[in-house]
Order: structure tokens, then C-alpha cells, then sequence
């Protein structure tokens, strides 16, 4: 990976989907939430595309949707999939990781939220509690889904 690489990573929900851009190097360039009401795949892939467009990247990365054991739900892998096809035909590289891999270089969520807002200060307004079992995941936590995915492939070159 070449130091000036963008990095461009969307984790999908329940809502649309939590974005991140950094460079190579871990520098925060852009982030956000990408809520699609109602929620359909064409209209989150509409907005995948406006993203790509608007910021060029050199990799996008993903969450793997090819493994039998995770527990995503079958419309997002469907739109992983679709995600895939997009960027393999904008000739973009697409590195995709597991959950587990997330994990094991930075713990839960709740976790990695708070060690990311001290190496990110912009983060600190996103925070959310940590969640009870019984609770819905909130909404922010996608972002922070996002920047793991990113940070992890930026771990590994």
C-alpha cells in the first residue's frame, strides 16, 4: 500500500451503513453515517456509488460476507456482494475483513470506540454507552465499525 492510498471503509447496519476515509498512514480525512429510509440495497448502493465518486479511494475495504459461520443477515450480505461488484469494475482494490479480526487487534466495540476518540478527538461528539444485552446497538456505532475496518487493514500493510 502506497503511503498517499485513501482508504475508503463501509460497515453496513440496520440503517444504512457507517463510513470512514483515511490515508495510508491512519490521518482521518472523512467520516459519517449513511441512513437509507426506507431501507432497500439499491438505495445504500446509490450512495456507496456517490461516496466513491466524491472521494476516488485507492482501496475500499468491507466486511467478508463469505463465511458461513458469521451471523450477517442475509440482505447485507447480499449487498457486501453487490458492494464487491461495484468496486471490482471501478478497478478499486477491496480488502475485506472478518469480524474476529477486528477483535482480536482491538476487542469489543465499546472498547475500540474509546481508544479510537483518543487518537481521534473529532470522534468524542459519536460516543455511546456501553450497551446492555437487551439493547439495540446505537445508531453511531457504524462509524467507529467503519475506522476498525480501516485501522486494521492499515495494521496489516
Amino acid at each position: 500500500m502506497k503511503p498517499e492510498s485513501n482508504i475508503l471503509a463501509v460497515y453496513p447496519n440496520q440503517r444504512g451503513f457507517g463510513f470512514v476515509l483515511i490515508t495510508a498512514n491512519g490521518e482521518l480525512l472523512d467520516f459519517g453515517l449513511k441512513y437509507c429510509q426506507p431501507l432497500s440495497n439499491d438505495r445504500i448502493l446509490n450512495t456507496f456509488k456517490t461516496l466513491i465518486t466524491r472521494y476516488n479511494p485507492d482501496i475500499v475495504v468491507t466486511r467478508c460476507f463469505n463465511l458461513k459461520s458469521d451471523t450477517m443477515s442475509d440482505r447485507i450480505r447480499s449487498l457486501l456482494k453487490q458492494i464487491d461488484t461495484i468496486v471490482s469494475r471501478s478497478g478499486i482494490d477491496l480488502i475485506c475483513h472478518r469480524r474476529g479480526d477486528i477483535q482480536e487487534l482491538f476487542g469489543s466495540k465499546y472498547q475500540y470506540a474509546q481508544s479510537f476518540i483518543s487518537i481521534y478527538p473529532e470522534l468524542i461528539p459519536y460516543a455511546f454507552p456501553v450497551r446492555k444485552r437487551w439493547q439495540p446497538e446505537h445508531h453511531n456505532v457504524g462509524i467507529f465499525d467503519a475506522l476498525a475496518l480501516a485501522l486494521v487493514t492499515v495494521a496489516r500493510a
